[in-house]
């Protein structure tokens, strides 16, 4: 996964919220702190983030080279995904550490 430690970040968050942990008392956990989120952030900078999704893209090829129209519709999908991901953890940002 692209990004991997930010999945597991997040998973984190969501757990404790249904907890009962409030989303705005989010970054009073110390293990989801801004400093973390940031920690974690970090990781993935921008051309990190693209060698990734460019080794994920060859591992898809390599396994789908022979059904051309199917690579396209996997990766098509794939993106949608990562694109729904990152939507969501600006959308958690947002409400658990404001400001």
């Amino acid at each position: 996964q692209p990004l991997e430690k930010l999945n597991i970040f997040f998973d984190g968050v969501k757990t404790r919220i249904a907890q009962g942990v409030k989303e705005d008392e989010i970054s009073y956990q110390l293990v989801f702190s801004k400093q973390e989120l940031r920690k974690v952030i970090e990781k993935y900078q921008g051309k990190e983030v693209k060698k990734a999704l460019e080794t994920l893209y060859k591992k898809v090829l390599k396994h789908l080279s022979e059904e051309g129209n199917l690579l396209q519709v996997v990766w098509c999908t794939m993106q949608g995904e990562f694109v729904h991901q990152y939507k969501q953890f600006e959308e958690m940002i947002a409400r658990c550490y404001p400001g």
